[in-house]
């Protein structure tokens, strides 16, 4: 008596899937939580801020918000987005603080990238560089907004 093979498959599967359901079932298919580590606060960085290119206006951030050369934002490497950092001309003594929503490679021995606004502040002006210190005043959850509207890409 021969047994046709497309029974025997469906024999093989129901033992799979009888035998595989104890493990389905421990197995729990929701989104586990990731819990992040707490972030300790970097030491205080000094190097060369610059200020954001003018053609940026209104093109999305890397938190998704647009960027507007009159609030206080900059961009950084590495902190994460939603740090509070205070900027100091360590010749002048005049501090800026500004908000990370940005990210950005810069260039050797560059720190960070001001807005238009925080640069003025700073007293960097809308071009030019300038040497400064930055210090973590509170590290950001890294959490990024939704954009406001329809994308505008770089």
């Amino acid at each position: 008596m021969s047994v046709p093979l497309s029974s025997l498959y469906r024999v093989l599967a129901t033992i799979l899937i009888a035998l595989s359901a104890p493990a389905l079932a421990q197995t729990s298919f929701a989104r586990p939580k990731v819990e992040r580590p707490v972030a300790e606060v970097p030491a205080a960085e000094t190097g060369i801020a610059s200020v954001y290119s003018g053609d940026l206006e209104g093109q999305l951030t890397a938190s998704g918000q647009r960027y507007d050369s009159n609030r206080l934002t900059a961009a950084h490497r590495t902190l994460p987005l939603g740090t509070r950092i205070r900027v100091t001309d360590p010749a002048t003594g005049t501090t800026v603080r500004v908000v990370v929503n940005d990210r950005w490679g810069g260039g050797p021995g560059r720190v960070v990238n001001l807005s238009r606004r925080a640069a003025e502040d700073i007293g960097l002006g809308s071009y030019g560089q300038l040497t400064v210190t930055v210090e973590v005043e509170r590290l950001g959850d890294g959490s990024v907004d939704p954009p406001e509207d329809a994308p505008v890409f770089r």
